[in-house]
């Protein structure tokens, strides 16, 4: 099994989710993922200069702030860490 590593200050984020497709009132199909841009996500890899998060740690973020990629089946987002918007404590 290949690994990812986030380098620096990014954290990268698990945001595999359903793609299907959502049809508006107006007939205009949209990206599911896409209708709303705040979302939560976990943290699957931190950089070597992250102090405030871990592996395993919940965060809110706005999905337009950084790229997303596909990686063995599975979607993410790399981040740099002070683009989150708030750590989900439980």
């Amino acid at each position: 099994m290949t690994n990812l590593k986030a380098l620096g200050r990014t954290v990268i984020l698990d945001i595999t989710e359903d793609k299907s497709e959502v049809k508006t009132s107006a007939g205009i199909i949209l990206p599911n993922g896409r209708l709303n841009t705040l979302d939560s996500a976990k943290v699957i890899a931190v950089g070597k200069r992250v102090d405030e998060l871990k592996v395993g740690d919940e965060v809110y973020f706005n999905k337009i702030m950084g790229p997303d990629f596909k990686f063995e089946g599975r979607q993410y987002l790399a981040m740099y860490v002070h683009d989150l918007l708030a750590q989900i404590v439980h």
